[in-house]
């Protein structure tokens, strides 16, 4: 069929004349708009490229907002959402729910039984060859001839993804499944959200199915997997997601579900097994984990077992399964239904398991171990595509351009003979003949064709829809909708992918009242894995330099714009000294009180002792410095990656707005802008603090956030005084020194408010060292960080109690106006007392890191080993 919207796409070699066969998922044969799409096509799809721009960046904007916007140009455009939802009628939905559901309640019989007896190769409905010699057959998940089976035996199915595409005559034919990881859980949900909020009234007329019931179900079935793991429904279930980690490009969306589902994101390095249970390295020691729902390929989950080189998952995994100590959704080794040969035989097992025919057919494949389906596929290329089984494979084949393929590619990937020359064609023909229960081959075909929007112009590309089920006590549950894939070719440029929010619509009311839930319930209030404690210090670290950096350029510069002669006044002094003070700038703030790997020189004085607006704009926009603004802009960034979820939609936006103005500080094209933009950085900034401040509950995440932003105030404090205090400065500059000195540290109001007096030096180092009731002075960033560490999880470490207590100690007893008698030029008391200080806010921070946020030692392998003793109690 075709129709308005089918334009040719897919792999070199495919005919003008197959385009025309291609699906057309909104008209029929003879070009009329499907009844379920009029209404959208009435309103967008006939809609003006100026309409469809404001859609596409109203989707970005939605996205940002949300926080699942790819940080990478590269990734936001493999992974950018069509504003044109794809739709499905009510009738297309029904019968691909119950054909999703019943490919759920096979695959999982199969993975029953090839981990467990495997009857099917005994009975010849599965050949040895295709489970032993696959590499998602994972050996060390499966039960041996002399291994008694485990205590518990929870399903090993609990999630799956299911990928589709239309034939010429719009049948659904499956494409592969994703069991080891059902990938788009969370792009799926955020792109629902998007697509609500960017079309209400289409949403509402549409009567689309909702999808928020699909993740009720599926946290009350990782509860229920928790009760079997622990014994006991009255404990309380602990259930953890399972991520790459902040490097991988997916983890917007996988931090995006965890906060919409209400559970804990961890990596690798977060979790540590001990004693054969699974455990969180937090703040307050290491905390169980009953659940796992896992976000990792199979080989990359337990490097004890495994792969020895991964740090994706924690050593020891397996065997905390093997004891019934942790449940894993999906279970480790469920990739293997994601067999390229499997889908030969599953026809034949859908009747042995299932006493029924499959609803929906995959697409034809055949296993070239067996002689007859060898000579189908050789007799015929041009319709096939081959993947190779194991790696070995490869090493039959010499590399070639030409052929799309390279030393050291995976098993599963895809070969077009079709598109081969002869001679790479004979190549892997020799392989085959070689190897042949190496080898798999699939029928070539092409997927239905869609409309997207690509710049404002629509266009359409194949469409591959992704379905999703879950188990749902003895049955399964498929989410209505999906998420689908169109890929678009672009004239002389590379194809991109777009994604698709897909509606299911129903054919009568809907039903709001979701199922009601009874989960056990766990109070996590106490709890913060040591992977979001740093990350939210730092935030508050950086936030704080970031801030500093901008006060000090804005007092500096307009001090330097209103008093033209401070420049040579008393010899340059006053520019000397604030030349001195902004040199915290080039200490990198992952070595406090250190200098940074590559120090940039420090601000110093221009012609005739002037400090030049191109030095202090420097500080604002050279990445050379590592505490400049757009440093600690992007350490600030960096950071806030690792604590996304536990962040509010809020912060996200005000996170997303400070990315744009480090964006455009890097950009600026005159010091005018560079002033304006960091102006408004500064606002946000404030914005950022008040958030914290009014929308955080008091919890150990706030804590660490105020611990990061305390410390490096007083620590950025101490050096502004030992540089501006300490010397002396001359009659002429001492007033314009005191007076920048109070306004760098936002306290030039209040000490006019307060005194109403000129500035004497007295009152400015009460104000700004031992008053308790100024936020920006000594004693309150101390008094603060001493009440923050007495509120996290466990006793305070010694080592930061004992520095702090001698600061406060220090600043209680200090008489500000005995510090600041001058001996030859410099009030040693002062300095003293600020080297003291400084020391002891650097013990602080050293033991904050040692405390929370250094690993903890890993698991004994000893006690690891397949067999060893049960312990007698927890972690």
């Amino acid at each position: 069929m075709t129709g308005p919207l089918a334009t040719p796409a897919g792999p070199p070699g495919r005919s003008p004349a197959t385009a025309r066969l291609l699906f057309d998922e909104v008209h029929d044969a003879a070009g009329r708009t499907r009844p379920h799409w009029r209404r959208l096509e009435r309103d967008l799809l006939g809609a003006d490229r100026a309409t469809l721009l404001r859609a596409q960046d109203q989707v970005r904007r939605l996205r940002r907002n949300q926080g699942t916007l790819p940080a990478t140009a590269r990734a936001a455009a493999l992974r950018a959402l069509d504003p044109i939802p794809h739709l499905l009628s009510p009738a297309e939905w029904a019968a691909l729910d119950a054909a999703l559901r019943q490919r759920a309640r096979l695959l999982e019989l199969v993975l029953a039984d090839v981990y467990g007896p495997r009857r099917l190769v005994d009975d010849g409905l599965l050949p040895a060859e295709i489970v032993h010699a696959h590499p998602g057959f994972l050996r060390p998940c499966a039960l041996g001839l002399h291994q008694p089976p485990p205590k518990h035996t929870p399903r090993r199915l609990v999630t799956l993804a299911v990928d589709l595409a239309r034939t010429p005559d719009g049948a659904w034919r499956v494409r592969g499944e994703r069991a080891s990881v059902p990938r788009g859980l969370g792009a799926l949900l955020s792109a629902r959200r998007v697509l609500a909020a960017l079309h209400p009234d289409l949403y509402r007329v549409l009567r689309v199915q909702r999808v928020e019931g699909f993740y009720d179900t599926l946290r009350s079935t990782l509860a229920g997997l928790g009760e079997r793991a622990s014994g006991s429904s009255g404990e309380s279930i602990r259930t953890v997601i399972l991520s790459p980690g902040p490097d991988a490009e997916v983890f917007p969306e996988h931090a995006y579900l965890a906060r919409n589902l209400g559970y804990t994101l961890v990596s690798g390095p977060d979790l540590t097994v001990r004693h054969g249970r699974l455990t969180i390295r937090s703040v307050g020691g290491l905390e169980p984990a009953d659940v796992v729902l896992r976000l990792v390929d199979d080989a990359w989950c337990d490097p004890l077992e495994l792969r020895p080189d991964s740090r994706l998952g924690p050593p020891g995994l397996i065997e905390a399964t093997r004891r019934g100590r942790v449940a894993l959704a999906n279970a480790l080794g469920t990739g293997f239904v994601e067999h390229p040969a499997l889908a030969a035989f599953l026809p034949a097992l859908a009747r042995a398991l299932l006493g029924e025919d499959l609803l929906l057919d995959p697409v034809p494949a055949w296993w070239c171990g067996d002689d007859a389906a060898r000579a189908e596929v050789l007799g015929d290329l041009d319709r096939m595509v081959l993947r190779p089984l194991t790696t070995d494979a490869w090493e039959l084949l010499q590399p070639s351009p030409d052929a799309g393929r390279a030393p050291g590619a995976t098993p599963g990937t895809r070969l077009f003979p079709r598109s081969m020359a002869a001679a790479d064609r004979e190549a892997l023909r020799a392989a085959v003949e070689a190897r042949p229960g190496s080898w798999a081959a699939e029928e070539y075909g092409e997927a239905g064709t869609a409309p997207v929007v690509d710049d404002g112009h629509l266009g359409a590309g194949p469409l591959v829809l992704r379905g999703f089920v879950v188990a749902d006590g003895d049955g399964w549950e498929a989410l209505p909708g999906g998420l689908a894939r169109v890929r678009l070719d672009r004239p002389g440029g590379e194809p991109i992918v777009v994604r698709k929010d897909v509606w299911a619509l129903a054919a009568g009311p809907l039903r709001l009242a979701g199922p009601v839930l009874t989960l056990p319930q766990v109070d996590l209030g106490a709890s913060l894995p040591s992977r979001n404690a740093e990350a939210l210090y730092w935030m508050g670290r950086h936030a704080e330099a970031a801030e500093t950096a901008i006060r000090a350029v804005q007092t500096i510069s307009a001090e330097l714009g209103e008093t033209p002669e401070l420049a040579t006044d008393a010899d340059g002094a006053w520019v000397a000294r604030w030349s001195a003070a902004l040199r915290w700038a080039d200490e990198s703030p992952r070595t406090p009180g250190g200098p940074a790997a590559a120090p940039a020189p420090p601000p110093a004085a221009g012609a005739g002792g002037a400090l030049p607006p191109p030095i202090l704009r420097r500080m604002l926009v050279d990445d050379s410095i590592p505490r400049s603004l757009v440093g600690s802009l992007a350490e600030l960034l960096e950071a806030s990656l690792s604590a996304r979820e536990l962040l509010s939609a809020h912060t996200g936006q005000v996170l997303a707005t400070l990315e744009d103005r480090l964006g455009a500080l890097r950009s600026a094209a005159s010091p005018a802008e560079v002033e304006e933009i960091a102006e408004s950085t500064l606002t946000n900034l404030m914005a950022l603090v008040g958030l914290s401040a009014e929308s955080m509950v008091r919890d150990p995440g706030y804590l660490m956030l105020d611990i990061g932003r305390r410390l490096e105030r007083a620590r950025l404090l101490v050096r502004i005084l030992r540089e501006t205090l300490v010397p002396v400065p001359d009659p002429h500059i001492a007033g314009l020194t005191h007076e920048t000195l109070l306004a760098c540290c936002e306290s030039l109001v209040v000490y006019r408010r307060r005194y109403r007096s000129d500035i004497e030096v007295g009152a400015l180092a009460s104000l700004l060292i031992t008053d308790p009731g100024n936020p920006r002075s000594l004693y309150f960033q101390a008094d603060r960080l001493l009440a923050d560490l007495g509120r996290l999880p466990g006793p305070p470490p010694e080592e930061a109690l004992q520095p702090l207590g001698r600061v406060l100690e220090r600043l209680l007893m200090t008489d500000p106006g005995a510090l600041l008698a001058p001996v030859g030029g410099l009030r040693t008391g002062l300095r003293d007392l600020l080297a003291a200080l400084g020391d002891d806010l650097e013990q602080v921070a050293a033991a904050v890191n040692l405390t929370y946020f250094a690993h903890v030692p890993v698991q004994p392998l000893d006690l690891l080993a397949p067999g060893a003793p049960e312990p007698a109690a927890g972690p």
